[in-house]
């Protein structure tokens, strides 16, 4: 799932790398085994233009790829995150394209998780810029109310997260009520759960 978002990722760049999700799994199973960590590890494979020029374009432009790995630690606090609502709002999907992981919008998660941190707190929810919640700094954020698991649907401009479906899948298959539609941010005031998932964070 996470090859194959990469790769979808890097056609929304217009990237001519001639690699299916198998081959980017075999890679990062080989750097793995030519570094054997011994504990989490998180794994971060990228593409990149690799031509140096002036004219800002996609096209025509030769395509690199990257991965690096670090050891996984806790990402966030395990017994409880203190969030803000960010001053910064979400780049929308027709500035940056959401559901790609594209390294240049991480500069709009960056100002907010510093904002966030410069107030004490230690992440922040992103409003879009129609005023709904779309999601964390760097992953997707679920809140419960009245039994009911609530989402921002993807066209709020978030990430299709992969831990997002994934757990949206097991909360239907445990019966447990599943609203996929936007979100007020007053309702993250008056909300009886809210968490935030994501690969690097987790849950």
């Amino acid at each position: 799932d996470h090859a194959r978002r990469l790769l979808n990722s890097a056609r929304l760049l217009r990237s001519d790398i001639d690699l299916n999700p198998d081959a980017l799994a075999g890679i990062i199973v080989e750097l793995l085994e030519k570094n054997a960590p011994t504990g989490d590890t998180y794994i971060r494979p990228f593409f990149y233009k690799g031509a140096v020029q002036l004219t800002p374009r996609l096209r025509n432009i030769g395509d690199e790829l990257g991965v690096y790995m670090l050891p996984l630690g806790d990402y966030l606090p395990t017994s409880g995150v203190k969030a803000i609502v960010s001053t910064w709002l979400r780049v929308p999907d027709n500035v940056i394209p959401s559901r790609g992981k594209i390294t240049g919008a991480y500069v709009n998660s960056a100002f907010a998780k510093d904002e966030a941190e410069e107030q004490g707190a230690d992440d922040a929810i992103i409003l879009n810029t129609s005023g709904k919640v779309a999601e964390g700094s760097s992953c997707n954020l679920f809140i419960v109310r009245d039994n009911t698991l609530i989402t921002a649907p993807i066209t709020s401009d978030i990430l299709e997260g992969i831990t997002r479906r994934t757990i949206v899948e097991i909360a239907r298959d445990l019966g447990i009520a599943v609203d996929t539609r936007e979100v007020d941010r007053s309702e993250l005031y008056i909300a009886d759960e809210a968490f935030f998932c994501g690969t690097g964070v987790q849950v």
